[in-house]
């Protein structure tokens, strides 16, 4: 199929040859400090509910009939939006107003860069994995606190993983953790999202890829795996943006369900840059088979270029990108929130496969596709979470949506979160 959409555009955040002064350039700077930094603290979640979050996502959920009562309470009404914040169309979200929070004080830009994730563990710990300077920053604390009151409250993220482990990638930052091992909490897989740039100082037009990395001790220490998936039709750096990257990944039926964009050079494969879907079998001690890619035919072991089965499309012709996929217990699907180059889009689905029609809940003030001028406010990289579940693999009915939201040319992008509610 040709691709009739538009193209993912050209990030703030990627450094190019003509910029005063580049993130890599930065990282540099502040690098000895992020390298000596370790990493503090633990988090919270209780084993049962860790348990419970198990149970639910190995099995295929019991779809709920028409008009049976929902089970999340109504809650306080929200605080209305003004006209400088992301516009809400209150279509699926009700959201709230927006607090910003930058940690460039701390020596940490670009945050968040790709979704937001986190995983809780006994004795009352839970783990925060935040994305910027191109790397990966952990923040620990005891107890389920919100993200974002933690980091008003002066906690700072501690550097967790980044391209210095990853060898030969100039960007590697967590996008994704999961808990396949129901005998022990702190054995991790995560998924990054990598870069291989033109030059340290320029990574306009990278190749992607999506690593697997392992962790046994709740993430304070990672192994790297390798990268199952590369996309089925990818460049050397520097001539365009091609690859496999942006991946979350969910536990369902014994299986990692990972959903990804894949963006194909047009040589092999001619496919929109949407959403993807592969899954490896979690085996009997937790560990990981061989990845497999949904098809037309089907999930096929070997990766043929072209073949490929988009599992959500483009609803404005451009692109679909950033999928951040949890179970909501509310609504009884799954439910994906994504980036098209008008908004931030919310789809749901029963299977993990088959989506429905996507709506739009956040209209960006400037269509992704269109030149941007330099102080022109810019929003991306979105995810939503229910703080009061064990991970961020499951949601419920109110929530908070993490995103980015920065000064084009000016400033780097700084974390975003506004309380949101399903309609």
């Amino acid at each position: 199929m040709e691709n009739s959409g538009e193209r993912e555009p050209e990030r703030e955040d990627k450094p190019s040859s003509e910029e005063e002064i580049s993130r890599r350039d930065f990282l540099k700077i502040v690098g000895g400090i992020a390298a000596g930094a370790g990493i503090a603290g633990g988090i919270g979640g209780a084993l049962a509910a860790l348990t419970k979050k198990r149970q639910r996502t190995e099995e295929e959920p019991e779809l709920r009939t028409e008009g049976e009562p929902k089970s999340e309470a109504e809650g306080e009404p929200l605080l209305p939006r003004t006209s400088e914040e992301l516009e809400a169309t209150n279509d699926f979200f009700v959201l709230g107003p927006e607090t910003e929070i930058s940690l460039a004080t701390k020596g940490i830009l670009w945050v968040p860069d790709g979704r937001t994730p986190y995983v809780s563990f006994p004795n009352n710990e839970r783990v925060y994995f935040i994305s910027g300077n191109a790397s990966s920053y952990a923040l620990r604390n005891e107890g389920p606190q919100e993200l974002h009151s933690l980091l008003l409250a002066g906690k700072v993220p501690e550097y967790n993983f980044g391209p210095k482990e990853f060898e030969g990638y100039n960007y590697a930052a967590i996008t994704s953790v999961i808990q396949t091992d129901n005998q022990n909490p702190y054995h991790l897989y995560a998924f990054t999202h990598n870069e291989q740039w033109q030059s340290p100082n320029n990574g306009s037009n990278f190749t992607a890829s999506v690593g697997l990395l392992e962790s046994d001790d709740g993430g304070r220490h990672w192994r790297v795996l390798g990268v199952p998936l590369k996309g089925d039709d990818y460049l050397p750096p520097g001539e365009k943006v091609t690859g496999a990257g942006q991946p979350c990944a969910i536990i369902k039926e014994g299986y990692v369900y990972l959903y990804y964009i894949d963006w194909a050079a047009g040589i092999k494969a001619h496919h929109p840059d949407q959403i993807y879907l592969a899954r490896a079998k979690i085996t009997e001690n937790g560990s990981l088979g061989h990845f497999e890619h949904l098809t037309d035919r089907g999930f096929a072991k070997e990766l043929v270029p072209g073949e490929l089965k988009s599992v959500i499309t483009s609803p404005d012709r451009t692109y679909a990108a950033l999928p951040g996929v949890s179970f909501n217990k509310y609504l009884n699907r799954y439910l994906c929130t994504f980036e098209t180059s008008t908004g931030f889009w919310a789809v749901t689905s029963a299977d993990g496969i088959s989506w429905e029609d996507p709506r739009l809940f956040a209209r960006f003030p400037q269509n992704q596709g269109e030149e941007r001028k330099k102080g022109v406010t810019w929003y991306s990289y979105p995810t939503f979470v229910s703080f009061d579940e064990s991970n961020s693999e499951i949601t419920n009915r109110n929530g908070f949506l993490i995103h980015s939201k920065g000064k084009w040319r000016e400033e780097s992008h700084k974390i975003v979160v506004a309380p949101a509610r399903i309609i």
